[in-house]
C-alpha cells in the first residue's frame, strides 16, 4: 500500500505504547489508536486498480509486545502474526501498511522490528464503491450449497450483485477477499493503494469492544451512519478512473 500519503506517515510515527507523565500505556495507546481510525474512516479509501474503492467504517486494533520489550510487557494473545503463534519461532516483522490476511477478514500492519511490538488494524466493516458503474456495491449471498454435476465438487455459489447508490455497509470483513486481490509476485505493483482524501473531514468516531476479542475496547466505528454515508457520497465524486491503473 503507498507511502507518502498522511496514513502512512502516521502509522510510521506511531511507536509503541509509551508511559508518560500522568498517563499510563494503556491510555496513550488508546488516543493514538483513535487518531488512527478517523485518519482510516475519514481521512482515505484503499483502490483496487480501475475496479474499486473500499471505504473503511470500522476498525478494531491488535497490540503485542514481543518478550524484548523491558519491564512489564503489553500482551495479546490473539494476534495472529506474532512470535511463536503457530509455526513456534520467530517471524519476521511486517513492513508498515502490508495487507494481512488471515481468519478474520484484512489487517493494515504497522508493526516495528525495532519496538519489538506488533501492531495491526481488522477492517471490521466497510463499503465498496464500483469505481466504473459509480455506484456502491450490495453482495446478497446463499448460505447454502449448490448441488453441481456428478463430475464436479459441490460448490457455495457467491451470490448476487446488487448497484446501489448509496453506500452499503457490510459487516462480513472476510467478504473482502471477493474485492481485495491483484498483490504481485514479480516486484512490480500491485495496484492495491491506499489514497488520501484531499480535503478530508474529520467527524468524531466511537469507540468499544472488538468483535469476538477479550481485552481493551480498541474497536473505533463512525459517530452517526447518516453523518458518513454523506460524507462518502460526497467523497465519491471527486474519484475517478486513472489511465495509470
Amino acid at each position: 500500500m503507498s507511502k507518502n500519503t498522511r496514513l502512512f506517515n502516521l502509522l510510521d510515527g506511531f511507536n509503541g505504547a509509551k508511559e508518560t507523565k500522568g498517563k499510563s500505556k494503556e491510555q496513550n495507546l488508546i488516543e493514538s489508536f483513535e487518531q488512527i481510525a478517523k485518519e482510516m474512516i475519514y481521512g482515505g479509501y484503499i483502490r483496487v486498480r480501475n475496479e474499486y474503492a473500499i471505504f473503511i467504517s470500522k476498525v478494531e486494533f491488535y497490540y503485542h509486545e514481543e518478550e524484548e520489550v523491558q519491564g512489564k510487557r503489553l500482551t495479546d494473545d490473539i494476534v495472529y502474526h506474532r512470535d511463536g503463534r503457530f509455526l513456534k519461532r520467530k517471524v519476521p516483522y511486517f513492513p508498515i501498511m502490508t495487507l494481512h490476511s488471515h481468519w478474520s477478514g484484512f489487517d493494515i500492519a504497522f508493526e516495528k522490528e525495532s519496538g519489538h511490538y506488533r501492531a495491526s488494524a481488522l477492517i471490521r466493516q466497510y463499503a465498496v464503491l464500483d469505481l466504473k458503474e459509480r455506484m456502491f456495491i450490495e453482495l446478497k449471498t446463499s448460505g447454502s450449497i449448490a448441488e453441481a454435476s456428478d463430475n464436479e465438487e459441490k460448490f457455495r455459489p457467491v451470490g448476487e450483485v446488487r448497484l446501489q447508490p448509496t453506500p452499503v455497509i457490510d459487516v462480513r470483513s472476510t467478504y473482502l477477499q471477493y474485492y481485495l486481490n491483484g498483490f504481485s509476485m514479480n516486484g512490480e505493483g500491485s495496484k492495491v493503494e491506499w489514497h488520501d482524501i484531499e480535503k478530508p473531514e474529520y467527524f468524531k468516531v466511537k469507540n468499544g469492544i472488538r468483535k469476538n476479542a477479550p481485552g481493551p475496547q480498541w474497536g473505533f466505528v463512525f459517530n452517526d451512519k447518516d453523518e458518513y454515508e454523506a460524507y462518502i457520497r460526497r467523497v465519491k465524486d471527486y474519484i475517478k478512473l486513472k489511465a495509470d491503473f
